[in-house]
């Protein structure tokens, strides 16, 4: 995934002009979920795991898990905690008539906690690449065949040749994630989520791509699923370009309803999943608490005040950008070091019985506080024996009067997380990993 990549600047360069651009990178009643995703049935379609919705024809399709070995791991693990110590981050078809709208899961796949990937058809005949289903980025990229280096020779590559829908534009792209520089062309395609098909989608095929996250990295690329301003990048103002996928599938009516929702697995060896057009209520306990949006680029919500222990910290207003592109959960120093001696467990995970619960307060859409809580077994990520804490200390560097906290798989392992297009709201209810 792209771990902690919460902020990038992207450059674009059409016949040698640059011009900046900044990013972060019919209702149908709401049916059971059937198939092979987490809790669901196997349906052996192409897409891993993808499962048919009971009543609707729509499609599920889990996140599977890749661990890496011992080094690999402790080389990952270990430049993830020197990422965060800075304080400077800058389906096919199943048969449904063309009416029916679809609630459609994609399994993701669990590499060591801190890597959720799922799959993505693009192009004509459809070639399948690994991607971060990212709430935090806006536009979809993959490699092209025409990138070399380690980075791209390791993962799949669009080969453009054989590709009858693929429209590459002129131009390039160059964007600088905080972990990393990638540069690509604008393209257009055939791209498709389960059985959810979108044709003509903007996207990026990138051509050369710097930085440990990429060559370390078991996804091949990123499926944005933040707001519209996100993607700005590629539509150059041109009217319906750079539109993200899921908003060009809701607006030609293929889901029930016009949302997203997220399951983080907590479990090694077990999928997590990306549901198109609703939920999957086997997915999550409890109420749904939903949550006011502020930003037409990120999924955000006001936090207000956080507990661990006796010791209350006050947020000042902060906001919250609720990413799946990260990692962890981290904030500013002056809202995260107050707490980090409470919940930094030791390498051999010896005081795991001295850690305090952080509590996070919001306000729901009818004026309610919630607290959500992360106990120490949530916020804590053992393998192997070893265990490192999920929150850190990072400057978010965003034009905001506000402090920027980032909600990443930290804070959604423990919460199945909700995103609606139409209201910009954000819902959380307790995940269920008992599946």
């Amino acid at each position: 995934m792209l771990m902690i990549a919460a902020i990038a600047v992207v450059l674009l360069v059409v016949d040698e002009a640059p011009a900046i651009l900044e990013s972060v990178h019919g209702i149908v009643q709401e049916p059971a979920v059937t198939g092979d995703g987490p809790g669901v049935k196997h349906n052996n379609m192409h897409f891993p795991g993808a499962t048919q919705v009971a009543g609707t024809s729509a499609i599920s399709i889990p996140l599977h898990h890749r661990p890496r070995g011992e080094d690999e791991h402790e080389r990952m693990t270990q430049w993830i905690e020197n990422t965060h110590t800075s304080e400077a981050h800058p389906v096919r078809k199943s048969g449904h008539p063309q009416h029916q709208r679809l609630i459609a899961e994609t399994e993701l796949e669990n590499s060591d906690l801190v890597e959720y990937f799922g799959e993505v058809a693009v192009g004509s005949p459809p070639q399948y690449f690994k991607v971060v289903f990212d709430t935090g980025s806006g536009i979809l990229w993959v490699p092209s065949e025409l990138c070399g280096g380690e980075a791209c020779e390791d993962h799949h590559r669009l080969k453009e040749k054989i590709d009858k829908t693929l429209k590459v534009d002129r131009g390039y792209v160059n964007i600088k994630y905080g972990t990393g520089n990638m540069r690509g062309r604008r393209a257009t395609d055939l791209v498709k989520v389960a059985g959810v098909g979108v044709d003509q989608q903007d996207f990026l095929l990138s051509t050369d791509e710097d930085g440990l996250v990429f060559r370390n990295g078991r996804f091949d690329g990123v499926m944005g699923l933040g707001r519209q301003d996100l993607a700005g990048i590629l539509s150059r103002g041109e009217s319906g370009r750079g539109i993200p996928f899921y908003i060009n599938a809701v607006n030609s009516q293929q889901l029930a309803e016009p949302k997203f929702s997220i399951f983080v697995s907590k479990h090694m060896g077990k999928p997590g999943a990306v549901v198109l057009g609703g939920v999957n209520p086997k997915l999550f306990t409890g109420p749904i608490f939903t949550h006011k949006g502020h930003s037409t680029a990120y999924w955000m919500v006001q936090v207000g005040s956080m507990k661990l222990g006796n010791t209350v910290v006050q947020t000042h207003g902060a906001m919250g950008i609720v990413d799946s592109g990260t990692s962890l959960l981290v904030g500013p120093p002056e809202i995260i070091q107050p707490i980090l001696s409470q919940v930094r467990v030791e390498p051999d995970c010896s005081n795991m019985h001295q850690l305090k619960t952080l509590e996070i307060n919001m306000q729901t859409t009818d004026g309610k506080t919630v607290t959500y809580k992360l106990t120490p077994e949530d916020y804590v990520m053992k393998r192997m024996g070893r265990c490192k804490t999920g929150i850190a200390i990072m400057k978010i560097q965003l034009k905001m009067a506000h402090p920027i906290i980032i909600l990443g798989d930290t804070f959604l392992r423990k919460y199945y997380s909700v995103y609606n297009h139409q209201t910009n709201e954000i819902g959380f209810s307790e995940a269920n990993h008992d599946n």
